[in-house]
């Protein structure tokens, strides 16, 4: 099987799979460089028991969404695996392949699944990362360094002159750089790395904190914190504690300061997360957002992991509103557990990275707790890739 040519046309993408068509005999078959709606020849580089992995060798009727990448690097570079789809159809994509995830999952009624916004496009889709990191190493036949990113599918070095989804300029002021990269290599054994990131206009080196499209990043900030103000909307008066689990410095909490002061509604925070750098960016937004705030009572940092911190601290007798952003990984069986037993939970927030853990950690929690969805979205944080960004908003009963 392995080696054997056919033609396909290609029905949709998939999440690290590339673009998706049907084998002759019926089984999937995965093709990086397809786009939907192509015409192609293939031919099978992996044989498995329910699907293919294959190579384009020839496309014969192109599809009316593809489009030709302007990065010179696609071919070669890991990192904007998309290129080739016109914007457009990238967002509809990712609209469907969180549909179909959550549909196949099912965890959500055909009704909830109407209620799903399509994919919010990114403000921009050309620079729009203010940080990257670059490796340091050598082109052939040249004795100076350069900087780059890996090859796709490989660990093959690939220089490059700029990176068009990175700041104006990255590139070359990680270049100017890398020759100390690569002297400090000497004393480590790590691979040289350059971390460049945009703060305040200004191109920084070093892992300083920054969000990587600060603009989208606004907008699923602005979303969460509507669907927090509709829900103490309704118990107006009433004290919450706001729970903002693996929740960083604040991304998600930081913003509801203005919202409870506007509603005048007492209430209080609790971030938990495990990195401990954290801390510091917390700290600076919320020390002071305290001496300010009239309504903000008390808040706290706890530098812990989220299954170890909801195994220590009971609940509270307060309303809880919580925010969960996982990891890819998505939420561990105890967390799960013991999230859905708090009495104090009535209303959550679920940001992921990952639609199938998404899925899979929505359809264990809702076989334990009656959870009625309010509104879902996705946002496009990283265009050209098949990343995306799922919010869902939950009503939640009280255990009996």
């Amino acid at each position: 099987m392995i080696g054997q040519e056919f033609e396909v046309q290609f029905e949709r993408m998939s999440r690290d799979g590339g673009a998706v068509a049907r084998a002759p005999d019926g089984r999937v078959i995965f093709v990086q460089g397809g786009a939907p709606g192509d015409i192609a020849q293939v031919r099978v580089t992996e044989a498995h028991k329910r699907h293919f992995i294959g190579e384009l060798v020839e496309i014969r009727v192109a599809s009316p969404h593809r489009v030709t990448p302007p990065c010179v690097y696609f071919q070669t570079c890991g990192g904007c695996p998309w290129q080739h789809i016109d914007y457009p159809e990238q967002l509809r994509q990712k609209t469907e392949m969180v549909r179909s995830t959550l549909q196949k999952f099912k965890t959500l009624s055909d009704s909830e699944l109407a209620r799903l916004e399509a994919c919010a496009p990114s403000p921009k889709i050309w620079r729009y990362r203010q940080r990257l990191s670059l490796h340091v190493g050598s082109a052939p036949g040249s004795a100076l360094p350069k900087v780059g990113f890996r090859a796709r599918g490989t660990h093959d070095f690939v220089a490059v002159d700029d990176c068009r989804i990175g700041p104006e300029g990255a590139v070359q002021f990680a270049l100017s750089l890398a020759p100390q990269a690569l002297r400090n290599k000497k004393s480590s054994s790590e691979e040289p790395k350059i971390d460049v990131r945009m703060e305040n206009s200004e191109l920084k080196s070093g892992a300083g904190f920054v969000q990587v499209n600060a603009e989208q990043n606004q907008r699923l900030q602005d979303y969460v914190s509507r669907a927090i103000r509709r829900r103490v909307t309704q118990d107006q008066g009433r004290a919450w504690t706001v729970y903002d689990l693996y929740g960083g410095s604040g991304n998600w909490s930081r913003p509801l300061v203005e919202q409870f002061e506007a509603l005048q509604t007492p209430w209080r925070l609790r971030i938990v997360e495990s990195h401990p750098s954290s801390e510091v960016e917390a700290r600076r937004n919320f020390e002071s957002a305290q001496s300010t705030s009239e309504w903000l009572r008390d808040w706290a940092f706890h530098s812990s992991d989220v299954e170890t911190w909801i195994r220590r601290h009971r609940e509270d007798s307060e309303l809880g509103i919580f925010i969960l952003n996982p990891p890819r990984q998505g939420l561990s069986p105890s967390v799960i557990e013991r999230l859905a037993r708090r009495r104090d939970l009535v209303h959550l927030i679920m940001v992921s990275c990952d639609p199938n853990t998404l899925a899979r950690d929505l359809t264990s929690l809702r076989s334990m707790r009656k959870m009625e969805l309010i509104a879902g979205a996705s946002f496009d944080l990283f265009p050209h890739t098949d990343h995306v960004e799922v919010v869902t908003v939950w009503e939640i009963q009280k255990p009996s």
